[in-house]
């Protein structure tokens, strides 16, 4: 362990020698990069007009696997901020994802359908941009996909509801399915014609530059050293890929935050920047979190599914099952014991 400590301060040390203002993010999709400048810091403008603002969370726990069944639990919770929470929705659907034959592939596909009825999908075991590697992809990450998909439903319908108001996902804008994508599509259509924002802000970044940097950790660096305490850093990249249409942006929100986070806006409302940009610090003073928005604390607490909530339910649905449907499911749980068994 010793060698592990010694080669990671080594790194660190390395890494944060300099301010390096020749550095570029190096960015996953195809994009053109911008160097580094002191310049795009910017702070934040004011605006006097209040604006109403959506946040949109979601969660999910499986309940019951296999390699090719997985039942899970999605939940959705959108809320409407005006100083105060003056709307919500939640809502529950069970997910029962199982793996058929595609009859055109001969390949396998996994199906997805949900109770209550909302939407059903299937989507090929082997997604591009899902899989890792040559590797399936595990029928268990589909309840992820759903969830993703489940909260775009809920923002489209929220968006659809208000009006002039300011709708922030939690994570980013960039679509890995097609139907991921024709569900964002939907969502800026609607919040175009109801003149509302469309942002997304992410607790963690995958973001480096193309020394190997954190961008992140990079830009709080540099702005410690030019005594900046609340700011955004933009521009970062002209982001060209279509299945990603946002503008990114590293945001501080508050001046006793210890974080920065990635903050994207739909690339055609960039021009809205600022003022998203600021009603968004606006609702990131809460003492439990200084610097993240309070709506989405808010939309994470009532999304959330426990692992006591995930226990209770998933007792109540094995108590339903047939025994000899059961056996075929022993077998995926020997994980679950192991580590029952450790804790005890």
């Amino acid at each position: 362990m010793k060698e592990v400590i010694e080669k990671f301060i080594e790194i660190c040390k390395g890494t944060n020698s300099k301010e390096n203002y020749e550095e570029f993010v190096d960015m996953e999709e195809e994009s053109t990069p911008i160097r580094i400048n002191k310049d795009n810091f910017h702070a934040f403008k004011k605006f006097d007009k209040s604006k109403k603002m959506i946040f949109v969370d979601g969660g999910n726990a499986e309940l019951i696997s296999s390699a090719s069944i997985s039942i899970q639990l999605i939940r959705t919770y959108g809320s409407v901020f005006e100083k105060n929470r003056i709307y919500s929705i939640k809502r529950e659907n069970y997910m029962l994802a199982y793996a058929i034959k595609n009859k055109r592939t001969s390949s396998i596909d996994y199906r997805i359908e949900f109770s209550p009825k909302y939407f059903d999908f299937e989507i090929s075991s082997f997604e591009e941009n899902l899989r890792e590697g040559n590797n399936r992809i595990p029928i268990a990450k589909t309840g992820d996909i759903s969830r993703r998909l489940c909260e775009l439903k809920t923002a489209s319908f929220l968006s659809s509801r208000f009006k002039d108001s300011i709708l922030v996902l939690d994570g980013n804008l960039k679509s890995n399915t097609d139907l991921e994508r024709m569900f964002l599509e939907e969502l800026y259509e609607m919040s175009l014609k109801n003149n509302n924002i469309v942002i997304a802000l992410s607790k963690t970044s995958q973001l480096i530059t193309k020394n190997g940097q954190s961008l992140n950790n990079l830009l709080m660096k540099i702005s410690k050293a030019l005594n900046l305490e609340e700011w955004y850093y933009h521009p970062i990249a002209d982001i060209k890929d279509s299945k990603h249409r946002a503008e990114i942006t590293i945001v501080k929100l508050h001046r006793k935050s210890k974080y920065c986070f990635n903050f994207e806006i739909f690339k055609e409302q960039k021009d809205k920047l600022d003022e998203a940009l600021y009603f968004l610090k606006e609702n990131s003073k809460d003492l439990c979190f200084f610097g993240y928005p309070y709506g989405l604390i808010d939309a994470d607490r009532f999304a959330r599914i426990s692992n006591k909530e995930r226990s209770y339910l998933k007792t109540i649905l094995l108590a339903q099952m047939p025994k000899n449907i059961l056996k075929d499911f022993v077998l995926n749980d020997s994980h679950e014991i192991l580590n029952r068994l450790i804790r005890e």
